[in-house]
Order: structure tokens, then sequence, then C-alpha cells
């Protein structure tokens, strides 16, 4: 079994590349984060995020789209955060929002003991903000508002708290309260070296585009985490 992650994309085609590089494998897991790019036209981010999902359709059980912050504040009507743009929401909202409730955009893969989500799940969010499990999130059968930035549980303007959702907790915060015996492969936080980061086999930090990607061959329960980098051709076996 072998699986990509792709990292943020915000509006950037390089997803095409480590497509076409990796060939052949049996899973594709974006992470989410598709819009709001600060250099990439809106029209563009719109066509290519279109192409990415038609790449889903086209390959039904080899595709997953996860969905981020960025386009939560789309599928949402109540909050706007960093990058949204008022003269977009309209375009894609229903777009969006449909997408959700047919689980094209999905809130987490789960592959054995791998979760993959766009910023990781606490058991403080899962127990007591949330409250429900894993297969409901799986589903996608969760109250939108609940994914929402909260002040919970610390104020950190950065989403350094264990309260936070699955699409905005930070590592530190994700590392001191994760759900037991997970790895998780998450995008969100850029990683400083702009490559795939690894915290102790437990945490796998993958926003580093355009750049960096994760490869994971799974071998029954044994995983192997390639960092790739399509710049640097070598990789680092973990």
């Amino acid at each position: 079994m072998k699986i990509i992650a792709i990292g943020d994309i915000h509006g950037m085609d390089v997803w095409k590349e480590i497509i076409a590089k990796e060939e052949p494998f049996d899973k594709v897991v974006f992470l989410g984060d598709y819009f709001d790019s600060h250099y990439i036209s809106f029209k563009n981010q719109i066509i290519n995020y279109n192409e990415i999902i038609k790449y889903k359709e086209d390959n039904k059980d080899k595709v997953i789209t996860l969905f981020g912050n960025h386009e939560f504040h789309y599928i949402s009507d109540k909050i706007s955060y960093s990058g949204w743009n008022f003269s977009t929401y309209k375009e894609i909202h229903e777009l969006l929002l449909n997408q959700f409730n047919n689980k094209t955009l999905q809130c987490i893969y789960k592959y054995n003991d791998l979760i993959f989500s766009h910023a990781g799940i606490t058991k403080y969010w899962l127990k007591n903000v949330a409250k429900t499990n894993l297969k409901a999130l799986e589903e996608n059968k969760i109250n939108l508002d609940l994914l929402d930035f909260n002040f919970i549980k610390g104020g950190d303007p950065t989403g350094d708290s264990i309260s936070q959702s699955l699409i905005w907790v930070r590592p530190k915060s994700l590392y001191i309260n994760k759900l037991d015996k997970y790895t998780f492969i998450v995008g969100h936080t850029p990683t400083a070296s702009q490559n795939v980061e690894i915290i102790n086999d437990k945490i796998i930090l993958c926003d580093c585009l355009p750049q960096g990607y994760l490869v994971v061959e799974v071998d029954k329960n044994n995983y192997k985490f390639y960092r790739k980098n399509l710049i640097i051709t070598s990789s680092d076996d973990n």
C-alpha cells in the first residue's frame, strides 16, 4: 500500500507533478486549503480546484479530498478568516457546501491507526467540544459550528490550544493532547524547513508546498514515512 499526502494547495497546481512522479500508488490524500492564495488569481484557483475534483471523480477509490479552514470559511455563512474574499464567497459557497454534504470534501481519512486531517484531532476537542467519535467524523456527521475557531481552552490567536478543531489545532497542542495510538498526518502549519517534518513518528507535518510532500508505504501494520522533495530528488527514510 502506497499513500501520497499533499499539503496545503492554496491554488498551486504542483500536485500534478507529484502525482506523475509517484505513479503507481494506491491513495493520494489532499490535506485541504485549496484557496486563498496571495499571488495566484482566484480564477486560476477555481480552475485548479475543479481539476482536483475532476481527478477525484475520475479516480473515486484512489483520491481523498479533505477540507481545511480556508474551505470552511467559504462553506460557513457565519465566519471568515485571513484570506477570505467577499467577492469570491458567493461563487464557491454553495459548491463547497454541497461537496461537504455529499462527502466529496471529507473531515478526515483514517487508514488503520493513521489519521489524515487538515490539522489533527485532540482528545479534548473530540470529547468536550464536538462530543462525537471518529466514525461520525469519517461520515461528516458533525455540526459545522463545532469546527469553527474557539477560545474555550485558552486564547492563543494562532489556534495553539487543545480545544481547537481538526481544521485549526496547532502541532504543539496536538502533540500534548492527541488521540492515543494514532499517528496524525496534517497540513495547516507551515514547516520551517519547507519539507515534511516528523515528530516522533506521531505527528507528520506536510504544509510544505511547492517543495515537499509525504509518501507512506504500508506493509501490514508497519509504516515507512518518506519525505519527498520536488526540487531535491533525494528522500529520507524515517
